[in-house]
């Protein structure tokens, strides 16, 4: 008696094939979770001349002075001086 109960006949070829499309599915999207958002890059546009606030740091002691900044750590007028600092050694 083929096609009596769950597993026999059209409907467990088209279970079979949804279960394989969800486990296709969700390994997709982990995959596409964990690589993060590719599409998003660097911003677009001119970036700040150097010594203006947002400019990147040329150095590791000026991106030291810049996440200190951003933390709060230090006020705008620190920032400048020592940027200077760093720059005229």
């Amino acid at each position: 008696m083929m096609g009596w109960g769950w597993g026999g006949g059209w409907f467990g070829l088209w279970l079979g094939l949804v279960l394989l499309l969800g486990v296709v599915a969700a390994v997709v999207f982990a995959l596409v979770a964990a690589a993060g958002h590719p599409q998003a890059g660097p911003p677009v546009g001119p970036s700040p001349p150097a010594g203006q606030p947002g400019a990147a740091p040329v150095s590791e002691a000026e991106r030291i002075l810049e996440e200190r900044f951003a933390r709060g750590e230090i006020d705008a007028d620190a920032l400048a001086r020592g940027r200077q600092a760093l720059r005229n050694r």
